[in-house]
């Protein structure tokens, strides 16, 4: 009889696919290859011989990639499985899924020009990609380390916050600020 391969995920899309959990579910006494293709173009993306070692290897992983940040990437895992020892002739069968890789979003803050004290500064992102959530922070200092002042933002998670700056009115020097934008 031919062999019943059989594998679980542990979701089917993903946007990091070092969170891929692949499970072998078969018995321990067939040999297994597991193969990646992309579903678009049928190329074998990456392959693992017939073993006895039922999981994938961490090459799955290093294989599943999207550089787009508008397009996902669709990949097909197949499990073939051989009865016993291997050899011509013998009994294989195989099964396989889809893997989606999501679109990574692309976070870009429109330039933003010098202002003075009691200023409003209309921000605006233009940040590639659909259905995204928006995180602004931002932080004294030149670098995203330092205190962070999020009253001057209008909202954290807007798309096109403003930013006001207070009004001093003896300012000492010239302030640094550095906003930083996460985008999921």
């Amino acid at each position: 009889p031919n062999p019943q391969p059989t594998f679980t995920l542990n979701d089917t899309a993903f946007c990091d696919p070092s969170s891929l959990v692949v499970s072998n579910i078969g018995p321990t006494s067939h040999q297994y290859r597991w193969v990646l293709t992309n579903a678009s173009t049928n190329a074998v993306v990456w392959s693992q011989a017939f073993s006895t070692t039922a999981q994938p290897g961490a090459g799955l992983v290093n294989a599943l990639v999207n550089t787009s940040n508008t397009t996902a990437v669709v990949y097909r895992l197949k499990l073939v499985a051989r009865a016993g020892a291997g050899g011509v002739g013998q009994c294989a069968d195989s099964v396989t899924q889809r893997i989606r890789i999501q679109p990574k979003p692309d976070a870009v803050i429109a330039p933003i020009a010098n202002s003075c004290s009691g200023s409003t500064l209309n921000l605006q992102s233009n940040s590639l990609g659909s259905g995204l959530t928006y995180q602004w922070t931002l932080f004294m200092g030149s670098t995203a380390t330092g205190s962070q002042r999020p009253t001057w933002l209008s909202s954290s998670t807007a798309q096109n916050p403003t930013l006001t700056i207070p009004q001093w009115s003896h300012p000492a020097a010239d302030s640094i600020y550095t906003l930083k934008l996460r985008v999921v």
